[in-house]
């Protein structure tokens, strides 16, 4: 599930002389704790595609076989933090299939090692809702759960979004709702986002037509993005007192939030939970939509390596 699905790097190398370092130093500053510094890195790869190059039966494989790559990593200490359409990519295999690759890997963290980059990772198109609500002011910590949602959001986005690639161009035609997802300048603009989200299931394949390319999946996509909406709803029923939720909208007042232990990250129970709860919504009759069985098969695969290492059954 990792190998074959990661850039493999021909060649690298660090350009210390032009460190960051040397301009502090210059300037007689000392380093700093928090943010370090940063080196000019040179890495050789072979050339990716992104994913939205594709559409289809070819686009539908990849984008989950990159979901599966995700977490295997994340579950072997490795966690990304950015998953975007930009960092979803594809490369030609031997047998010229297109091969999912999960890209662009310098804001990631490994469990158990330090590092001095304490950014907020993550694009904001893309975040997951209770980060975009609060999350992000508070420094919650970045679960898996918070990952997979951008991959959904991800999903919905390119599927709308009519994405022309052609050499190094994009031209992405403009979609009003969707848009806000781009805007993060001010308050006003944040909950815009979130409301968008929130009731993006909506509008998906309604007011937010589905390109032809993936239209025989929308329906699988349309109940994912159902799922997210409802694991926040619960969320916040969880995290706010009823009283303070109906009092306070769409957006809850602080002094109303119910103090909580921190959330334990599990992968494994978050990434079945949005498989048995999909199936769930999609019922007898949507379980024979297009995609839905291969995904159910490729991601309980990913799974199975390991629960059986954690002895989780």
């Amino acid at each position: 599930f990792i190998k074959g699905h990661i850039p493999e790097v021909k060649y690298a190398r660090d350009l210390n002389r032009y460190s960051t370092q040397h301009i502090r130093k210059f300037l007689g500053l000392q380093p700093d704790r928090n943010t370090g510094t940063r080196t000019l890195r040179l890495i050789v790869m072979n050339r990716l595609r992104p994913i939205y190059d594709l559409d289809g039966e070819h686009f539908w494989t990849v984008f989950w076989q990159c979901v599966a790559c995700h977490y295997r990593l994340w579950v072997n200490g490795i966690h990304h933090g950015d998953v975007s359409f930009n960092n979803l990519m594809y490369d030609i295999s031997e047998t010229e299939d297109p091969v999912g690759i999960v890209n662009d890997f310098d804001l990631a963290t490994r469990v158990g090692h330090s590092t001095t980059n304490n950014d907020r990772t993550g694009t904001i198109p893309f975040m997951a809702i209770d980060m975009l609500d609060g999350g992000l002011d508070d420094r919650i910590p970045r679960l898996y759960r918070h990952d997979m949602e951008s991959f959904i959001w991800v999903l919905a986005y390119i599927t709308v979004a009519n994405i022309e690639y052609g050499g190094r161009t994009i031209k992405i035609s403009p979609l009003p709702e969707v848009d806000t997802w781009f805007k993060d300048d001010g308050q006003a603009n944040r909950d815009a986002h979130i409301l968008s989200k929130r009731h993006f299931h909506v509008e998906y394949g309604r007011s937010q037509p589905v390109s032809d390319g993936y239209y025989c999946y929308r329906t699988v996509i349309q109940q994912m993005i159902w799922y997210w909406d409802d694991f926040h709803q619960s969320l916040r029923d969880i995290r706010y007192p009823r009283q303070a939720w109906r009092r306070g909208g769409s957006n809850p007042t602080r002094a109303g939030r119910v103090i909580n232990e921190p959330e334990v990250d599990d992968p494994t129970g978050s990434l079945r939970l949005f498989i048995t709860t999909v199936e769930k919504l999609l019922g007898e009759q949507g379980l024979g939509e297009p995609g839905f069985a291969e995904v159910k098969t490729l991601l309980l695969e990913a799974i199975e390596p390991a629960t059986a290492r954690d002895g989780v059954m």
